[in-house]
């Protein structure tokens, strides 16, 4: 797959991801139990982007949950918002990627 359609599609499945996050996160706010409607895309986010399966992973990973956290303050229909999030996700897991790659743990 070539870089550009492998960015392309990694942002599409975080917003899809930030989409369904605001909607989960959303029914809980009102009281209802909707855990088991997570799509958890952030699993098939980390291996298209080479994410090693270690523990060195973990806190980025929960770093995508709290930055996926964002979204709860974005109106569903505000596809524009999404999409801005969603990059900003992405550049701030392909700069996490780069420090484990170069080991520099310092973020």
């Amino acid at each position: 797959m070539k870089p550009r359609n492998k960015q392309h599609l990694i942002i599409s499945l975080i917003t899809d991801d930030l989409r369904n996050a605001r909607l989960v996160y959303g029914l809980q706010s009102i009281g209802l139990q909707s855990d088991d409607h997570l799509l958890n895309l952030g699993q098939t986010i980390f291996k298209l982007m080479d994410f090693p399966d270690t523990l060195e992973s973990d806190p980025i990973f929960d770093h995508y949950y709290k930055l996926s956290r964002k979204a709860t303050k974005i109106h569903l229909e505000d596809t524009a918002k999404l999409l801005q999030l969603a990059k900003e996700i992405y550049h701030e897991l392909k700069r996490q990627r780069r420090n484990i790659n170069t080991g520099n743990k310092s973020g």
